[in-house]
C-alpha cells in the first residue's frame, strides 16, 4: 500500500548544513529558543516559496490577502 507498491521512488533525503544540524541536535541553551519555537518559524516560511497567478483586482481590499483558485488567505 506505501508508495503505491514499490512504484513511487523518493529521492534521499540531502544531509542538512552543519549550522541546521547543530540547531537541532545541540543541547546549548542558545538553540533552546529555536527548539522551544520551531512549529512557529515553520508556519512564518510556509508560504515563502510558492508560485501563484495573484488576481491583481482583490489586491487593496482590506488586510494583506490574497486569492489563489478561488480561495482566500491571509
Amino acid at each position: 500500500m506505501c508508495c503505491a507498491g514499490g512504484k513511487v521512488h523518493l529521492p534521499p533525503v540531502l544531509d542538512p548544513s552543519p549550522y541546521l544540524f547543530d540547531l537541532y541536535t545541540s543541547l546549548y541553551s542558545e538553540v533552546r529558543n529555536f527548539h522551544n519555537n520551531i512549529r512557529a518559524y515553520n508556519g512564518l516560511l510556509v508560504y515563502l516559496s510558492f508560485g501563484a497567478n495573484i488576481n491583481e483586482s482583490f489586491q487593496g481590499q482590506g488586510v494583506s490577502n490574497f486569492k489563489i483558485h478561488g480561495q482566500i488567505y491571509y
